[in-house]
């Protein structure tokens, strides 16, 4: 679990926070983390420990991909977060905005709002940069990028 963390933390999230505010002063930017920790797994192995939300697990909240025997079926808020996270990606292929009318209200990041949305269930929230950079110990990792 401490290897999945610091990968998490270290790799991937603390490097798109960076790379969120880097982005987000040339372009329109709403940034998401998926965060359903009891997302079923189709792609890894049963294990004694969670998986948590791993890398590539959101997949099945947009399309309908089978890969492990039985098939892990979404519960009934996993399937509300599907329904929002579809909508949100919809309604940014056709007007460039995640947000619509069914969805809850996912606000662009700027450097004011420091802000991105989490999806958890059973239904998206706000996330604030400031618990981000708790959560995934940014401040910890800078220190070995001092460009972060």
């Amino acid at each position: 679990m401490a290897l999945g963390a610091a990968t998490t933390d270290g790799i991937f999230a603390c490097n798109m926070q960076t790379s969120t505010k880097l982005i987000a002063r040339h372009t329109p930017t709403w940034v998401y983390e998926f965060n359903d920790t009891n997302a079923p797994q189709i792609f890894l192995p049963p294990a004694s420990f969670p998986y948590g939300a791993a890398h590539e697990s959101e997949l099945q909240y947009f399309f309908d991909v089978t890969t492990t025997l039985p098939p892990m079926p979404l519960n009934a808020g996993q399937e509300r977060l599907s329904r929002d996270m579809v909508s949100y990606w919809t309604n940014f292929a056709y007007i460039a905005n995640p947000n619509g009318l069914i969805s809850p209200l996912w606000i662009r990041f700027n450097a004011l709002t420091d802000s991105y949305q989490t999806m958890v269930t059973p239904r998206p929230q706000v996330y604030s940069g400031r618990a981000f950079t708790r959560d995934h110990k940014c401040d910890f990792w800078s220190s070995f990028n001092p460009s972060r």
